[in-house]
């Protein structure tokens, strides 16, 4: 992560959009070097000049970002979600798992 370029600002927007992520629009794009990536689809609070709404694509691992500000600063709360998301994902993944009830609670009966 890049941390150095996020402020506090960004990271709290990011987890008001991380609260949502079971709500993102998720698919896939390929990079300018041929790459399947997966990309999350956030809509922007405005519209474009003609009125239509401006939609930022994100890649699911948080490496890029097609919004205005990730594009200034290479960081954005959008990335930073997405970041969230994958280390949480990896954790749950490397979480340890218990055959029994009794490995969670020793000493306990069951």
């Amino acid at each position: 992560m890049i941390s150095h370029r996020i402020s506090p600002a960004m990271v709290a927007q990011a987890e008001i959009l991380l609260a949502r992520s079971a709500f993102w629009t998720r698919g896939t794009a390929v990079t300018a070097d041929g790459l399947t990536v997966g990309v999350v689809t956030f809509n922007s609070s405005r519209s474009s000049k003609d009125g239509r709404p401006i939609v930022w694509l994100t890649r699911c691992d948080g490496a890029a970002c097609s919004c205005t500000g990730f594009q200034m600063r290479q960081a954005c709360s959008h990335a930073v979600a997405c970041r969230m998301e994958a280390e949480r994902a990896r954790e749950a993944i490397h979480a340890p798992s218990f055959e029994h009830e009794s490995d969670v609670l020793p000493g306990w009966a069951f």
